[in-house]
C-alpha cells in the first residue's frame, strides 16, 4: 500500500511557484526554497536553504520461508530535511541536509493480515552531503 497526495507550493515571498504530486518513489515532495543572498543590500554567501518533509506507507510481503510465512509488512514514517545549498563556482554545487525519520512504525501481520506484532521507533537522524559537477 502506499499513498500519494497533490501539495500547491508557496515560496517563501508568497508567490506561487508549482503545484507537486507526491508519489512513493519521490524522496520528498514537499519543498519550501529561499536564497540567502542579500542582507540590507550586501552580498552574503549565496546560499540557498530548503526544508521539506512528506508521509510514506510501505507495504510488503514477508517471504513464506522466514519467521511469519507469507505475511504482510507495513512500515510508516515522516520523513523531514533541512538544506543548504551553495554554489562553488559556475559548474559546481555542493548541498548538505539535515534530516531524520520520525514517528516511525512497523507493523508485522500473519498471512491473514491479524496483527502480530506493531513496534514505534524514535527519531533516525541523517547527514548528508552532495556535491555536483556540471560537465
Amino acid at each position: 500500500m502506499s499513498h500519494s497526495a497533490r501539495f500547491s507550493v508557496v515560496n517563501p515571498e508568497g508567490r506561487f511557484v508549482q503545484t507537486v504530486e507526491s508519489a512513493p518513489a519521490q524522496s520528498a515532495p514537499v519543498s519550501l526554497a529561499k536564497r540567502l543572498d542579500t542582507l540590507d543590500g550586501k552580498l552574503v554567501y549565496l546560499v540557498d536553504t530548503g526544508f521539506g518533509g512528506s508521509y510514506r506507507s510501505y507495504a510488503f510481503r514477508l517471504d513464506k520461508n522466514g519467521p511469519v510465512p507469507d505475511g504482510i509488512g507495513e512500515q510508516r514514517f515522516i520523513p523531514v530535511f533541512v538544506r543548504l545549498s551553495r554554489n562553488l563556482g559556475p559548474r559546481a554545487q555542493v548541498d548538505i541536509y539535515a534530516t531524520g525519520l520520525a514517528n516511525g512504525r512497523l507493523n508485522v501481520k500473519n498471512r491473514n493480515a491479524d496483527d502480530l506484532v506493531a513496534e514505534d521507533y524514535s527519531l533516525a537522524p541523517a547527514l548528508a552531503v552532495t556535491l555536483r559537477y556540471r560537465f
